[in-house]
């Protein structure tokens, strides 16, 4: 498809269509990731919601809530223990991302897939993207580079950030894509999105001093 480069939300087109937003930030060292994303599931009325923060030698802060309701207009989501918005504040320009949620810190990163034993930690965002160049167009969508600034809260710890980015807007049928023949180094925060039908899907994220690295797990359901 050819991207638009519209911000909004689309019209849905089908059972198997989705719409995500993507915002992600990393550092150049490779020592710190944090990304936030919201996917739109109309056909079952229902929204998902995933936020992580990954940092060297230092437990994954990770929290995946996908029974959340689909909202009505806006990307403001509501769930138990959670409360996340996503607002655009000039298109293709700037962003604010924002949540205050309780995540979950995991010293073994691979447990992200599984029971997701760990601490419960409170988490809040409270960040910009501002755009450092033009959209690119994506297969499904479009990406814009940006820069980074805010804070995040981890607990009773203040963490000021001021790293490098991005923003990816999909929508149709989307598709994680599949797992590369070199897999790349770095911060892992993988999630587990449980389906209804007790499927679930296994995507292995990592973060390094490119960016961030996303694929679908071998064996995952569709």
């Amino acid at each position: 498809m050819t991207a638009d480069f519209d911000e909004q939300r689309h019209e849905p087109q089908g059972d198997d269509w989705q719409e995500r937003w993507t915002f992600e930030a990393w550092t150049n060292d490779g020592a710190f990731g944090a990304v936030a994303a919201v996917t739109l599931v109309p056909h079952a009325r229902q929204a998902w919601y995933w936020a992580a923060v990954a940092r060297d030698a230092r437990p994954l802060l990770t929290l995946v809530d996908t029974e959340l309701h689909l909202p009505s207009s806006s990307l403001t989501l509501r769930g138990a223990g959670l409360w996340a918005d996503h607002v655009c504040e000039t298109p293709l320009e700037h962003w604010t991302v924002a949540n205050e949620a309780y995540a979950v810190a995991l010293d073994d990163p691979e447990e992200a897939l599984g029971a997701q034993r760990g601490d419960v930690v409170p988490l809040g965002f409270d960040l910009e993207w501002e755009a450092a160049d033009d959209p690119a167009e994506l297969a499904d969508g479009y990406v814009v580079s940006a820069t980074v600034t805010g804070e995040i809260l981890i607990g009773d710890e203040d963490l000021g950030i001021d790293a490098m980015g991005c923003w990816r807007h999909e929508w149709g049928r989307l598709r994680w894509p599949d797992a590369p023949a070199r897999k790349p180094h770095g911060l892992r925060a993988p999630m587990r999105i449980d389906r209804s039908e007790g499927a679930a899907l296994l995507v292995e994220r990592v973060a390094n001093e490119d960016g961030w690295h996303e694929w679908l797990r071998l064996g995952a359901a569709p």
